[in-house]
């Protein structure tokens, strides 16, 4: 088989999953406290049981996807428990699966009193 049609098989995967993560940050514009996620790519060389050719065994791929952390738009919303957290950090949050990180800031009181996100 012809090796020379795995590098664009590769990048048009990555892009691929570029778009996904695109329209992820798309379709969570609206979502209060997201952050959205920026791809990073790369390229890695392929093992060949030939003689390497310039460019045929080079692969690109996503390396990395970190979220974006910097600091979003802060909205009043007049709801006494809603909090805003400006600069870096989060708000720890106890969930059956342990502790969660949360800036979403919308808080209530669950029905024990304590103060609660609204996904708890």
């Amino acid at each position: 088989m012809n090796r020379g049609v795995y590098p664009p098989l590769a990048g048009a995967i990555a892009l691929e999953r570029r778009l996904e993560i695109l329209s992820h940050n798309i379709g969570n514009i609206q979502t209060t406290g997201f952050k959205k996620d920026t791809p990073i790519f790369a390229t890695v060389l392929g093992q060949t049981s030939g003689p390497s050719v310039a460019g045929l065994d080079l692969f690109p791929v996503i390396a990395g996807l970190p979220a974006d952390r910097s600091q979003g738009v802060l909205a009043h919303t007049g709801e006494g428990l809603d909090v805003a957290l400006q600069g870096d950090g989060f708000l720890v949050v106890q969930t059956p699966d342990g502790l969660r990180y949360y800036r979403g800031g919308k808080l209530q009181r669950n029905s024990d009193g304590h103060l609660a996100t609204i996904r708890c």
